[in-house]
């Protein structure tokens, strides 16, 4: 496909009803049908609900689902990447307890990038995924001023 090449033409009629069938984009790894909703590497969603977040998050990065033996490879993975850095505590301290729990995640989000980014996409990637519900919990409980400790998470669980 030449980049001039026509590949559809939009009229004031389609532009009346917000675009409709107008395509905006291609995607490889996903699409959408009317019986069945959308897929994620060809996987219907709904039955992609019925997994564990883990084995989605090594399908987001392998597009595929995995294997038993991958699934506890990558639970351990994330176990092994959960544990904050102190920095992110002492800052999150600093913000206003009546301020948009939004703007405490966005917060939270970015001093992590700064506090240890590795430069490598996916580390930094699963660095992030394993630390959001701990990132949630300490910034729910310091908004809330509850000063005990959050328990470390169980691995076995």
């Amino acid at each position: 496909m030449s980049d001039k090449e026509v590949l559809l033409e939009v009229t004031s009629d389609h532009l009346n009803t917000g675009l409709r069938g107008v395509p905006v984009g291609t995607c490889r790894t996903s699409f959408v049908t009317p019986t069945e909703g959308v897929h994620y590497c060809g996987y219907p969603i709904a039955e992609l609900a019925a997994f564990a977040p883990e084995d989605i998050i090594y399908l987001l990065f392998n597009k595929e689902l995995p294997t038993p033996e991958q699934s506890k490879q990558i639970r351990s993975e994330l176990a092994a990447r959960a544990t904050i850095p102190g920095d992110v505590e002492s800052v999150l301290k600093t913000l206003p307890r009546d301020g948009h729990p939004m703007d405490w995640l966005s917060v939270g989000i970015h001093t992590l990038g700064m506090l240890e980014t590795t430069n490598d996409w996916r580390a930094d990637a699963m660095n992030l995924i394993a630390r959001m519900p701990r990132l949630m919990g300490l910034i729910f409980r310091i908004r809330d001023g509850r000063a005990e400790e959050i328990p470390a998470d169980d691995p076995q669980a």
